[in-house]
């Protein structure tokens, strides 16, 4: 079974025109197909996060060059932990929320990144030191939308590893691509179906939220029992 299946746009869009069965655009206009289709992306990935909050994680690291995301062009370098009197950085834009950071930096990889608010006694000591230090542990916390703060100060540049749950950008082009883990797509397909009938007033709105919720339910069950170790019971003797 695959971890990831793309669904562009156009795919989409055709999905819930079929469930609506309006194959040629009239109470639906492209437009409000959209709309609806990148509402549900977000309900969906809300619903996730309250399952499972490090389901939607990625993993950039400062190494990984150039990068796109959601259409803006970010350079991997800006996740340096860097020596000197700069303490912050800016996070790729798709941030949402911090999972864990690791140094990669060769004989540095034992240094540890630990959450303090900027108000905790831990950090507002760190961040009074003025000088670089050797890094053993750094504090850090996110201020902003994606700004990391970190103290105390370095001595030394460090590439990080980072994993964070991750933002899934609006889709616009029907070329543009739905990125969620397989088959998530299809709780995307039947809430934007199940909004469209609400607008509309049909009464098979709620079967589509219903088939909604249970595309999310299955995904989790089934996670839950590919991951779960085999339940054995022993008789007497010790013997299964």
């Amino acid at each position: 079974m695959p971890q990831a299946l793309h669904k562009t746009l156009t795919n989409l869009t055709d999905a819930v025109r079929t469930y609506f069965d309006e194959d040629t655009a009239s109470f639906l206009s492209a437009t409000k197909v959209t709309r609806l289709i990148n509402e549900a992306k977000d309900r969906v990935a809300s619903e996730v996060r309250a399952l499972k909050d490090d389901y939607l994680t990625i993993t950039r690291g400062s190494g990984d060059g150039s990068l796109t995301i959601l259409t803006d062009t970010y350079a991997a370098t800006g996740m340096r932990i860097v020596s000197g009197s700069t303490t912050t950085l800016t996070l790729p834009p798709d941030f949402l929320e911090m999972k864990l950071i690791e140094i990669t930096t060769a004989d540095y990889e034992h240094v540890v990144l630990v959450y303090r608010d900027l108000s905790h006694p831990d950090m507002r000591a760190a961040m009074q030191i003025t000088t670089d230090v050797a890094p053993s542990v750094i504090y850090f916390d996110i201020t902003g939308e994606r700004t990391l703060r970190w103290a105390p100060r370095v001595d030394t540049t460090l590439d990080t590893k980072m994993t964070y749950v991750q933002i899934f950008g609006d889709l616009s082009a029907g070329s543009d691509e739905l990125t969620m883990p397989w088959p998530l797509y299809l709780a995307v397909i039947h809430y934007a179906t199940a909004s469209a009938m609400l607008i509309e007033g049909n009464p098979n709105s709620e079967a589509h939220e219903a088939r909604a919720r249970q595309v999310i339910a299955d995904v989790f069950g089934a996670n839950a029992r590919q991951t779960q170790d085999i339940e054995v019971a022993t008789g007497f003797g010790g013997f299964a």
